[in-house]
């Protein structure tokens, strides 16, 4: 293949089918399906909250947990469950941080 200089500008296009047509891409990769799933966090079978795997922003789920007897006293504990882009940052012990890739 060689390539002339035309002097004109030739914009390429994704969708053209024309092989003839100056702006056909050759070699194009094909373009993956991309689903957009539903994420569903639920405690005994309650929903807790949902998210889809194409998120833009983070999701957290407050998932109470059983109270516990720490001494003679109970308290109520909490896990925060967070579904993210990026790294862990903050939180609590005993929290729950899970990255995927966007």
């Amino acid at each position: 293949m060689s390539i002339i200089n035309t002097g004109r500008t030739v914009q390429s296009d994704w969708n053209e089918s024309d092989t003839a047509n100056p702006s056909y891409i050759q070699n194009k990769p094909a373009i993956p399906t991309v689903n957009d799933a539903t994420l569903t966090i639920q405690r005994n079978g309650t929903q807790v909250a949902t998210f889809t795997s194409n998120a833009s922003s983070n999701v957290t789920a407050n998932v109470i947990v059983p109270k516990v007897k720490v001494g003679s006293t109970e308290v109520a504990t909490a896990v925060t469950v967070t579904f993210s882009t990026s790294d862990p940052s903050g939180g609590s012990n005993g929290d729950i941080w899970f990255k995927y890739e966007a």
